[in-house]
């Protein structure tokens, strides 16, 4: 059977979860993919048919969209993203695409200080208008950045430097997100998800000094938060791998802060596990299966290593 399904981002969190848990359903899919990698090779070997293509390549997406009636888009947060946009929407709508699951953000809007934000709300515009049966998600943070954000600072020192004051965010992990996707994308009345904006969190929302705190307990370390100032985070930033340090992250990166220290973070929904169907990941359950990042420096550099 051909797959009628096309995932993005499957080399990412959400897309190569979506990827694995469509398989694992005997549900064929087909990735796209700008070039073929290990991973490419497992999904592959898996059952995924591979397109390699560019989101910024009109031409190769119209070749990866033949035959797809539905999508899971997601984009890197990298430079692009409207072009990608743009590009993905053309394709989905001349190819007759009827489902189009977008990742977007939690705090989308025309007016936000973040270029990158402002270009999320734009996208779900024309994707809206575009009439192809846009399903918007709003993500808040991903509990996996902690492995990139905390974990290595908390393996050499014990401590987690972030500008978020005392913020709150409910962060969630990307496996849940995973199953709304699959959910939406397989639901046999799809049109009560069309036009949808839904904001997905995870079960708790927490300050980073109760996440220290948390962190602290499992892995029986002695763990603080301690607040440094937007400057001083984007300078840690440009320390890390491309796909952090970038001028679309740098960009974001201090109205993010703003707004996690403004509580426009803190928000708990059961969207997730409602169209999920699944219990969500707690906090306390993601960094024990992750314990060896917080414990072990080399982990977590193997970790931004491979980023």
């Amino acid at each position: 059977m051909k797959a009628e399904i096309l995932i993005t981002g499957a080399t990412g969190k959400t897309g190569g979860h979506t990827t694995r848990q469509f398989l694992e359903k005997g549900i064929p899919v087909r990735v796209l993919s700008r070039k073929r990698s290990s991973t490419i090779e497992e999904l592959e070997k898996a059952g995924a048919e591979i397109a390699i293509g560019d989101m910024l390549d009109i031409a190769s997406l119209e070749k990866a969209f033949k035959g797809i009636k539905k999508v899971y888009f997601t984009y890197p947060f990298l430079p692009g993203l409207l072009e990608a946009s743009a590009n993905m929407t053309t394709v989905a709508k001349a190819e007759g695409v009827e489902l189009f699951v977008n990742m977007s953000q939690i705090i989308s809007s025309k007016g936000h200080d973040s270029p990158s934000t402002r270009q999320h709300w734009l996208a779900e515009q024309f994707m809206d208008w575009a009439g192809i049966g846009a399903v918007h998600l709003r993500p808040g943070l991903f509990l996996e950045n902690l492995l990139v954000i905390a974990a290595p600072t908390i393996a050499t020192e014990g401590k987690i430097y972030l500008p978020w004051a005392n913020g709150k965010h409910a962060g969630m992990a990307s496996p849940d997100i995973a199953r709304v996707i699959v959910n939406i994308l397989t639901d046999s009345q799809p049109e009560k998800h069309i036009g949808q904006k839904y904001v997905l969190t995870g079960p708790t929302s927490r300050t980073m000094d109760e996440i220290a705190q948390v962190i602290s307990q499992i892995i029986d370390k002695e763990v603080s938060y301690v607040p440094i100032t937007d400057e001083q985070w984007v300078e840690g930033i440009k320390q890390l791998p491309a796909v952090f340090n970038n001028p679309q992250f740098i960009g974001h990166a201090p109205a993010l802060s703003e707004d996690i220290r403004n509580q426009k973070f803190d928000k708990v929904t059961d969207v997730a596990e409602r169209i999920g169907n699944s219990k969500l990941i707690t906090l306390e359950e993601f960094v024990t299966q992750y314990k060896d990042f917080f414990i072990n420096p080399e982990f977590s550099m193997q970790l931004l290593r491979s980023l």
